[in-house]
This record gives structure tokens, sequence and C-alpha cells, in this order.
């Protein structure tokens, strides 16, 4: 059991299906565990699921880094502050002849510097090099040692979704628009975003803003939310 007062709102499975992370974001006394999907799937009949709580509390927002399967990188509450940190584990199983174990070991750790004026806090990963935040109306791209890339403004009103893959981001916010930053290598800092257009999505009139984004190199999709409770998907593509 990941936790038995409090919803489960931090799911997330990882890209080689091995692993499994639940965790919940409403008390931050709890801490989000890290489960071997093999012992969910095929479970043995005397043994429960094979789990393991990481070593913190008040998680916010995690993501697994598409380009290294078993490393997690995970926001979450100092204690007894309002400060946050980011922390990267390395996830692994190990077995002997009696038994097997999950051990995380914690390779990363920064704290985040940012104004975080929502609760609300994406995270995403392009890769073993960069991650990209978003809360409220701002998107940052930070390194996985700390360092951050950039910073922008992306919308008028808070961010909804993100969508993040190796050609591009896209964010979706209230504002009822999405922004496309395309990804750059910097000479010196790296993999960076430059924002490059916004696709607006209507009026307020008839909708209350987007709630969900998709994308692929060569479309996007966004949910709207309808006033009328009738909600409707737009759909974009690139062209050369």
């Amino acid at each position: 059991m990941v936790c038995d007062s409090f919803n489960v709102n931090i799911l997330l499975v990882s890209p080689d299906k091995k692993w499994v992370l639940a965790g919940t974001k409403e008390d931050d006394d709890l801490s989000p565990k890290v489960i071997y999907t093999e012992s969910l799937t095929s479970p043995s009949e005397d043994e429960d699921p094979l789990c393991q709580s990481l070593p913190i509390v008040g998680c916010q927002a995690a993501v697994f880094i598409p380009t290294q399967p078993a490393r997690l990188a995970v926001i979450h509450h100092n204690m007894g502050s309002r400060e946050k940190t980011l922390i990267v584990f390395d996830i692994s199983l190990k077995k002997t002849k009696y038994k097997s174990e999950i051990l995380v070991q914690q390779v990363e750790s920064f704290p985040l510097t940012l104004d975080f004026r929502s609760s609300n806090i994406f995270l995403e990963a392009r890769d073993s090099s960069c991650i990209v935040l978003a809360s409220g109306e701002k998107l940052w791209v930070y390194s996985l040692k700390g360092a951050k890339l950039a910073s922008f403004e992306v919308h008028t009103m808070p961010i909804s979704s993100v969508c993040v893959d190796c050609f591009r981001v896209v964010t979706a916010s209230q504002d009822l628009s999405l922004r496309v930053l395309t990804w750059r290598n910097d000479r010196d800092k790296g993999m960076t975003l430059e924002s490059q257009y916004h696709l607006l999505g209507g009026s307020h009139t008839m909708s209350s803003g987007f709630t969900h984004v998709a994308c692929d190199y060569s479309s996007i999709v966004g949910s709207v939310s309808g006033k009328n409770g009738q909600d409707v998907l737009k759909a974009y593509s690139f062209t050369c």
C-alpha cells in the first residue's frame, strides 16, 4: 500500500517498464515508493510486491530519465521550510540466493532557487543532460548537475500541461494558448531551448483553457475545457 488516506496522484512507469513510482502530493510526511513491476505482474503467492520508499518526503513532481530508465529525478519540500530540492536517484535490483531488494542511490542533489507561485509543478526530461520544470506562467531548463540553462515566461495564465520530446517542448495554459519551443545546442551551455511561436486555442467566451497537450515530431494535440461541458480536441500539424 502506498498511502491509505490520500489519493495516489504521482504515478509513473519507467521507460523500460521495469519500475513504477507511486506517491501522493497531499501529505508532506509521506514518501513515494518505487515498485518492481515484475512483482506486480507476476506476483508470488506468499510475498507482497517488491517495493522501496525513497528517502524523501513531500514529493511534488517526478520523472524517469528517458535515456537512463533506472534514473529518477524528484522535486520535494525541504523539511521545515517551503524551499524545494531536486534529487536524482539511481534504482537497481539486488538479488541474492534467498531474497531480492530494491536499492536506491542518490547521485545528484541541488536546491531550486525559483519563485514557485503555483503549487502545481511540472517536471519532464529530454535526456540525461537536461530537465524541464514549469510552474505558474514560467518554464525553466536545468542540467542534471543543477545549472540553470534557460528560463521563459511563456504564458499570461498558469501552465496546465507540458509535453517534452527530443525535438521540442510544448506548454499548454489556462490562457487558451500553446507555446512551442525547440531544442538547440548552445556552445557554452549545451542543450537549451529557444521560443518559437504561440498557437491560439479560441476564445474564453466558450472555453476555460487548455488542460492537456501531447506532441510528436509532426503534430500537436491539445484538449480544451469547454464552459458548456463539451471539451474540444484541437490538432495542429508541422509543415516544412
